[in-house]
């Protein structure tokens, strides 16, 4: 038995898969995914924790949504993994030019934030319990539901903003500017771009399609 799994484990096919792995380990991309998904690591376990608690209080007290108790007890979950593709937008797009070698990080992980939230829960109008008419982000488009769109647009608007720096479309300022401000006015193009790209696509995609395709997740899944 154990001379057929080293016979296995010294195959081809396994040494081919080993040099795969290696090789994807090394790529600045598939480094940035792994990275920004840990830096949300402990949102998630705040989030996984208080979704415990709320459950086990469903389990021995009957709580539910709409109990004031669970409302209150459950909003910390809400705001950290229920919000989880929008930070993980922001952690794989620093993540990402940090590694590019992009100066602008902070702003390359607001830039991704923007489109995120453009492509996946853009604003809305809507009413409130007192007939007040307020305008809305829908926030159910924003969490674990959302991951794929936050790697996608945390990865590709890197490099967008790559791409414009490296043509040198920035804003010129003298030198004796101090770097945070310069580094603002240098991100400006480039997240235009990336705002007119992303903003761009999601309507194209939903345009041509009768709105029957989307870069929405909520939307996608019906």
């Amino acid at each position: 038995m154990n001379s057929k799994l080293e016979q296995f484990a010294n195959s081809k096919f396994m040494k081919a898969l080993q040099n795969g792995s290696e090789k994807l380990s090394r790529s600045p991309a598939f480094g940035t995914i792994s990275q920004g998904m840990g830096g949300t690591m402990g949102l998630i376990m705040i989030g996984a924790v208080v979704q415990i608690i709320c459950a086990i209080g469903g389990m021995a007290f009957g709580w539910k949504a709409g109990n004031p108790i669970y409302d209150i007890l459950y909003m910390p979950y809400e705001l950290t993994m229920g919000l989880l593709g929008l930070f993980m937008s922001f952690t794989l797009a620093y993540t990402y030019a940090k590694r590019l070698g992009v100066k602008a990080q902070i702003q390359s992980g607001f830039t991704s934030m923007v489109c995120f939230v453009l492509v996946c829960a853009p604003l809305t109008s809507a009413t409130t319990a007192d007939g007040a008419s307020i305008r809305a982000l829908n926030v159910s488009a924003l969490g674990a539901n959302g991951i794929f769109c936050a790697i996608l647009i945390g990865l590709i608007s890197v490099r967008i903003t790559k791409f414009a720096v490296d043509h040198k479309w920035m804003i010129r300022m003298p030198d004796v500017v101090p770097e945070g401000i310069l580094n603002s006015f240098n991100s400006i193009i480039p997240s235009g771009l990336n705002i007119l790209f992303w903003y761009g696509l999601a309507n194209a995609i939903s345009y041509f399609t009768n709105g029957t395709m989307t870069l929405d997740p909520v939307d996608a899944d019906g």
